[in-house]
């Protein structure tokens, strides 16, 4: 399933640009159709391209990893998986995304992440994640019970669709850094190789 085109017009005076392209616009395909994620990727391409038209191509995808992604290895495959079947979708797309969140235990703590992948036309391989947040043993019981975390969070809140919203990341932080910030974030480092100077890669 595929949905309609959406335009991001961007009004900034500032950002990165050394795309070599001299077309007014540029297509974003994106293997999603949650809010949050879609909201966040507009955000980071305003900054990102600020000379450029973007529209963004959203479709639809499996992650091919489990519902509840358990490590970042399992988080990040689902990020390059959707990536590369929107990319598939979409052949003529300047750049295809892939957005994947998942937890991960370290030291003695679990963290909760959201991994990004951009393939470009070449077929190369960006990657990047955005801020870790910290998740109690309340939650993390019910996600090793086989619950998902969106379960767990709707169910604690008593709303509804919340990761389509703030997400988890805005619940815990009283609605200072919800979901969408965070993803656009960790959209600006999977970009930085398409982005930078390529004498640092």
């Amino acid at each position: 399933q595929v949905l309609s085109p959406i335009a991001v017009v961007s009004t900034q005076s500032t950002g990165v640009d050394n795309m070599d392209n001299d077309a007014t616009g540029l297509k974003i395909a994106v293997g999603t159709f949650n809010k949050s994620k879609l909201e966040a990727t507009e955000e980071a391409l305003k900054l990102l391209f600020p000379n450029f038209k973007c529209t963004l191509l959203p479709v639809e995808v499996s992650s091919g990893v489990s519902p509840q992604p358990m490590s970042d290895t399992e988080a990040m495959s689902g990020a390059i998986s959707r990536a590369k079947q929107a990319k598939a979708t979409f052949e003529g797309a300047d750049f295809a995304l892939g957005i994947e969140g998942g937890v991960q235990y370290l030291v003695d703590r679990w963290f909760q992440a959201c991994w990004v992948a951009v393939i470009d036309k070449q077929g190369s391989l960006g990657i990047g994640s955005s801020p870790r947040l910290e998740l109690s043993s309340t939650i993390i019981n019910q996600l090793q019970s086989g619950k998902e975390l969106a379960q767990v969070v709707d169910e604690m809140t008593g709303q509804t669709d919340v990761r389509s919203g703030q997400g988890v990341m805005g619940i815990l932080t009283n609605g200072l850094l919800p979901r969408k910030d965070s993803i656009r974030d960790g959209m600006i480092y999977a970009f930085a190789r398409f982005i930078s100077d390529k004498k640092y890669w």
